[in-house]
């Protein structure tokens, strides 16, 4: 089950939305989220992958779709893309044995924290 995806990996307007707010300390708020999901989605990409080899069509509808909104938020939109379709196909992906869309997805992550990180240093973000 071969799909195309057609957003763009990072979504410049909504990253720049987020980094022109920030928090109480005066942090920017792109630099918290990046923080945030650079700590959490590793976990649930590992999640994601452990329901895979368990067969567990459930699990990784429920991981793709906490990952799905985060990845959004942050105007990651191809993650976001990737793991909508995970969610809606998790039972086929499952029954056909679909590895390779697990490893897309990991993929996928990689580039896209990459792109956020860089442009979070670019808004002196660590």
């Amino acid at each position: 089950m071969k799909k195309d995806f057609t957003l763009p990996c990072f979504d410049v307007e909504i990253a720049s939305t987020l980094s022109e707010l920030s928090n109480e300390g005066g942090e920017s708020l792109i630099t918290e989220l990046y923080d945030l999901y650079s700590k959490s989605s590793p976990v649930i990409l590992l999640a994601i992958e452990n329901a895979f080899h368990k067969k567990d069509a459930s699990g990784i509808q429920k991981q793709a779709h906490s990952l799905k909104s985060s990845s959004g938020s942050l105007g990651l939109l191809q993650m976001q893309e990737r793991c909508e379709f995970l969610e809606k196909n998790a039972n086929s992906v499952v029954a056909a044995n679909e590895v390779f869309v697990i490893d897309e997805l990991k993929l996928c992550f990689h580039k896209s924290l990459k792109l956020l990180k860089e442009y979070a240093g670019q808004k002196k973000v660590a």
